[in-house]
Protein backbone atom coordinates (compact mmCIF):
# COMPACT_ATOMS: atom_id res chain seq x y z
CA UNK A 1 0.00 0.00 0.00
CA UNK A 2 1.58 3.20 -1.35
CA UNK A 3 1.51 6.23 1.19
CA UNK A 4 -0.14 9.31 -1.05
CA UNK A 5 1.76 12.44 -1.04
CA UNK A 6 -0.96 14.61 1.16
CA UNK A 7 -1.22 12.17 3.51
CA UNK A 8 2.20 12.90 4.28
CA UNK A 9 1.74 16.57 5.08
CA UNK A 10 -1.14 16.28 6.99
CA UNK A 11 0.87 14.04 9.28
CA UNK A 12 3.30 16.14 9.17
CA UNK A 13 1.60 19.19 9.73
CA UNK A 14 -0.48 17.07 12.59
CA UNK A 15 2.75 16.63 14.41
CA UNK A 16 3.92 20.13 14.17
CA UNK A 17 1.05 21.13 16.05
CA UNK A 18 1.70 18.37 18.99
CA UNK A 19 1.58 19.72 22.28
CA UNK A 20 5.54 20.05 23.12
CA UNK A 21 7.08 21.67 26.45
CA UNK A 22 5.13 23.27 29.36
CA UNK A 23 6.37 26.34 30.80
CA UNK A 24 5.73 27.94 34.12
CA UNK A 25 5.66 31.44 34.25
CA UNK A 26 4.84 33.69 37.28
CA UNK A 27 3.49 37.21 37.43
CA UNK A 28 4.98 38.85 40.60
CA UNK A 29 3.68 42.16 42.21
CA UNK A 30 4.93 43.80 45.31
CA UNK A 31 2.94 46.64 46.98
CA UNK A 32 2.42 48.36 50.46
CA UNK A 33 -1.00 47.70 51.97
CA UNK A 34 -2.59 50.80 54.17
CA UNK A 35 -5.73 50.07 55.97
CA UNK A 36 -7.09 53.17 58.41
CA UNK A 37 -9.20 51.41 61.15
CA UNK A 38 -12.44 52.21 59.38
CA UNK A 39 -11.75 50.76 55.93
CA UNK A 40 -13.02 47.44 54.33
CA UNK A 41 -11.95 47.01 51.17
CA UNK A 42 -8.50 47.59 48.92
CA UNK A 43 -7.66 46.94 45.49
CA UNK A 44 -4.24 46.25 43.57
CA UNK A 45 -4.28 46.75 39.54
CA UNK A 46 -2.85 43.84 38.15
CA UNK A 47 -1.59 43.80 34.44
CA UNK A 48 -0.77 39.86 32.72
CA UNK A 49 0.43 41.36 29.84
CA UNK A 50 4.05 41.97 31.23
CA UNK A 51 4.59 38.73 31.44
CA UNK A 52 6.53 37.04 28.91
CA UNK A 53 4.29 34.05 28.58
CA UNK A 54 0.84 36.21 28.34
CA UNK A 55 2.95 38.02 25.57
CA UNK A 56 3.12 35.20 23.23
CA UNK A 57 -0.50 34.06 24.64
CA UNK A 58 -1.55 37.72 22.81
CA UNK A 59 -0.07 36.96 19.54
CA UNK A 60 -1.32 33.27 19.63
CA UNK A 61 -4.38 32.38 17.16
CA UNK A 62 -4.81 28.71 15.84
CA UNK A 63 -4.14 29.28 12.58
CA UNK A 64 -1.16 30.91 13.24
CA UNK A 65 0.55 29.07 16.25
CA UNK A 66 3.30 32.05 16.48
CA UNK A 67 4.35 32.70 18.98
CA UNK A 68 3.91 28.37 19.88
CA UNK A 69 1.85 28.91 22.70
CA UNK A 70 -0.87 25.97 23.12
CA UNK A 71 -2.88 26.39 25.86
CA UNK A 72 -2.23 28.62 28.77
CA UNK A 73 -3.96 27.98 32.35
CA UNK A 74 -3.86 29.93 35.55
CA UNK A 75 -2.31 27.45 38.51
CA UNK A 76 -2.57 29.56 41.46
CA UNK A 77 -2.89 32.93 43.44
CA UNK A 78 -0.68 33.75 46.28
CA UNK A 79 -0.63 36.54 48.70
CA UNK A 80 2.40 36.34 51.24
CA UNK A 81 3.19 39.57 53.53
CA UNK A 82 6.12 40.88 53.93
CA UNK A 83 7.47 43.63 56.31
CA UNK A 84 5.36 45.24 58.54
CA UNK A 85 4.99 48.99 59.07
CA UNK A 86 5.58 51.15 61.73
CA UNK A 87 1.99 52.14 61.89
CA UNK A 88 0.81 48.70 62.23
CA UNK A 89 -1.08 47.95 64.93
CA UNK A 90 -3.25 45.02 63.15
CA UNK A 91 -2.91 41.35 64.04
CA UNK A 92 -4.85 39.41 61.36
CA UNK A 93 -6.68 40.17 58.50
CA UNK A 94 -9.65 38.16 57.37
CA UNK A 95 -12.15 38.68 54.29
CA UNK A 96 -12.64 38.19 51.02
CA UNK A 97 -9.85 38.24 47.58
CA UNK A 98 -11.65 38.75 44.02
CA UNK A 99 -10.92 40.04 40.89
CA UNK A 100 -12.54 42.54 39.14
CA UNK A 101 -12.56 44.54 35.65
CA UNK A 102 -10.17 47.65 35.76
CA UNK A 103 -13.68 49.15 34.57
CA UNK A 104 -15.97 47.72 36.90
CA UNK A 105 -17.40 50.59 39.18
CA UNK A 106 -18.89 48.15 41.41
CA UNK A 107 -18.18 44.15 42.99
CA UNK A 108 -21.05 42.79 40.75
CA UNK A 109 -18.20 41.51 38.13
CA UNK A 110 -15.94 40.19 40.66
CA UNK A 111 -14.89 36.47 40.30
CA UNK A 112 -14.25 35.03 44.22
CA UNK A 113 -10.89 33.76 44.56
CA UNK A 114 -11.05 32.56 48.04
CA UNK A 115 -11.11 33.52 51.64
CA UNK A 116 -8.69 34.98 54.30
CA UNK A 117 -9.71 33.68 57.58
CA UNK A 118 -7.62 35.40 60.24
CA UNK A 119 -4.53 35.77 58.50
CA UNK A 120 -1.52 36.61 60.40
CA UNK A 121 -0.07 39.84 59.80
CA UNK A 122 3.37 38.89 59.64
CA UNK A 123 6.50 39.13 57.50
CA UNK A 124 6.42 35.45 55.39
CA UNK A 125 3.04 34.38 56.13
CA UNK A 126 1.17 33.62 53.28
CA UNK A 127 -2.24 32.35 51.59
CA UNK A 128 -2.35 30.56 48.34
CA UNK A 129 -5.25 29.78 46.81
CA UNK A 130 -5.73 26.96 43.93
CA UNK A 131 -7.46 28.32 40.10
CA UNK A 132 -11.05 27.59 39.22
CA UNK A 133 -12.26 27.70 35.32
CA UNK A 134 -14.24 30.96 36.83
CA UNK A 135 -10.88 32.53 37.31
CA UNK A 136 -9.16 30.95 34.41
CA UNK A 137 -12.33 32.71 32.43
CA UNK A 138 -11.60 36.11 33.87
CA UNK A 139 -8.06 36.62 33.48
CA UNK A 140 -7.18 34.55 30.61
CA UNK A 141 -9.26 36.70 27.86
CA UNK A 142 -7.05 39.76 29.95
CA UNK A 143 -3.91 38.20 29.43
CA UNK A 144 -4.18 37.78 25.63
CA UNK A 145 -5.74 41.18 25.59
CA UNK A 146 -3.70 43.54 27.87
CA UNK A 147 -6.06 45.33 29.81
CA UNK A 148 -5.51 45.19 33.79
CA UNK A 149 -8.13 43.59 35.84
CA UNK A 150 -7.78 44.68 39.70
CA UNK A 151 -7.32 42.25 42.67
CA UNK A 152 -9.84 43.26 45.16
CA UNK A 153 -9.01 42.33 49.25
CA UNK A 154 -12.99 43.03 50.42
CA UNK A 155 -15.07 43.27 53.45
CA UNK A 156 -12.37 43.07 55.24
CA UNK A 157 -11.22 43.20 59.39
CA UNK A 158 -8.73 43.78 60.81
CA UNK A 159 -9.41 44.12 64.66
CA UNK A 160 -10.46 47.89 63.36
CA UNK A 161 -7.15 49.00 64.19
CA UNK A 162 -4.50 50.57 61.35
CA UNK A 163 -2.56 47.99 59.13
CA UNK A 164 0.32 48.82 57.32
CA UNK A 165 2.58 45.96 55.58
CA UNK A 166 3.97 44.87 51.99
CA UNK A 167 2.53 42.59 49.99
CA UNK A 168 3.84 40.29 47.38
CA UNK A 169 1.24 39.06 45.12
CA UNK A 170 2.09 35.71 42.86
CA UNK A 171 -0.12 34.35 39.97
CA UNK A 172 1.74 31.43 38.51
CA UNK A 173 0.54 30.69 35.33
CA UNK A 174 1.42 27.26 32.46
CA UNK A 175 1.69 27.29 29.17
CA UNK A 176 2.46 24.75 26.76
CA UNK A 177 4.66 25.08 23.91
CA UNK A 178 3.72 23.82 20.46
CA UNK A 179 6.06 20.70 19.68
CA UNK A 180 8.67 21.06 17.48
Amino acid sequence: MAIKPAACLALLALSACAPGPTDQFDFVQSTSVQLAAADTAWTLPVDLSRTRATSQYAGWTPLLPDPEIHQFWIDSISLQIGLTGADNAAGRLSGTVALRPADATDDSRDVVVGSLDALTIGHGVKATFSSSPAIDAFLLPLAKSGPAARLVLKELSHQTQPADFALNVEIKMTAVEYGR
